[in-house]
């Protein structure tokens, strides 16, 4: 499963099937966006900084549809299909992330799914082998992750986001139930 998720496969592996009805949005956006807000619109989930389709916004020939939980930096779609990114003070450049727009909504989800789990955990300032531990029961996937620096990991009732700051690094973890996150004891204990 891990690397050939779509939207839809990732949404129903980590939040179960579809429990609403849903719609196609009534909107002009990339196929991948409407795919993406269909997909949600079956499911009880609610996902902070994407934009819903009446406030997508092009800005420089950029389709704006995400931004931070702060503010502070926006995301779009190119007319090429890759995804760009910015921080999002008026006049700021948007920056190429090289990742396609399918491929980063894919991320955007697990992102949001791990930040905003029920169960959770944070780590920082370990070093290289304790956050090695607390990641051995996942592997890194193969999809761009949304925020730079930053690595995404899925493991069989777990993911993760890990990145590195100031020469140490930090791991937030997020689990379906809260049992999943009783080997932190032992590696962080």
């Amino acid at each position: 499963m891990i690397g050939a998720w779509t939207v839809p496969g990732f949404l129903r592996w980590w939040y179960g099937e579809p429990d609403l009805a849903g719609a196609r949005p009534a909107a002009a956006l990339p196929g991948a966006l409407l795919d993406l807000h269909e997909a949600l619109s079956r499911h009880s989930v609610a996902h902070d900084g994407l934009l819903a389709p009446r406030d997508v916004r092009a800005d420089d020939g950029v389709l704006v549809f995400w931004v931070e939980r702060r503010g502070l930096y926006e995301w779009g779609a190119g007319p090429d299909g890759l995804v760009r990114r910015r921080t999002a003070l008026r006049g700021e450049p948007w920056h190429r992330t090289g990742a396609p727009l399918a491929e980063f909504l894919v991320s955007l989800l697990v992102h949001e799914a791990v930040v905003g789990a029920r169960y959770r955990a944070y780590a920082d300032d370990l070093s290289p082998g304790r956050r090695d531990l607390l990641l051995d029961p996942l592997r890194p996937l193969p999809l761009p992750g949304p925020t730079a620096g930053s690595r995404l990991y899925a493991g069989e009732h777990l993911l993760a986001l890990a990145g590195e700051r100031g020469g140490t690094s930090w791991v937030h973890l997020a689990a379906r139930r809260p049992g999943d996150l009783q080997y932190l004891e032992a590696v962080l204990g």
